[in-house]
């Protein structure tokens, strides 16, 4: 459990820089402040269920690698996934299936 803990503020921080986002946009869309998302990046705090969530949420990553460690490939490609839309989706679906040579 310590070694997510420890984990958590390294991943929050990854996560707000490969979205682009400043410690100050983050902690206003996870309604926050800077100073506590800056304590949580540095591992200094370990923020409530509802903070996790909301940061969860505004950086839109999977629980998986968080709750399943050495699932970290899988995360950037969720994230990238995320945001297509469906006619998008569709192509990359039917491309992955082409490549794997597999139907669904």
């Amino acid at each position: 459990m310590e070694s997510f803990l420890v984990q958590l503020g390294s991943i929050i921080k990854q996560a707000r820089i490969e979205e682009g986002l400043t410690q100050a946009q983050l902690a206003e869309k996870a309604d926050i402040s800077t100073r506590y998302l800056m304590d949580i990046e540095n591992k200094n705090d370990i923020p409530s269920l509802k903070v996790f969530i909301a940061l969860i949420r505004a950086l839109r990553l999977s629980l998986d690698p968080l709750l399943y460690p050495g699932t970290e490939g899988t995360e950037k490609l969720y994230r990238l996934l995320s945001q297509c839309n469906d006619k998008q989706i569709a192509v990359i679906t039917a491309m992955t299936q082409t490549m794997l040579g597999v139907d669904f």
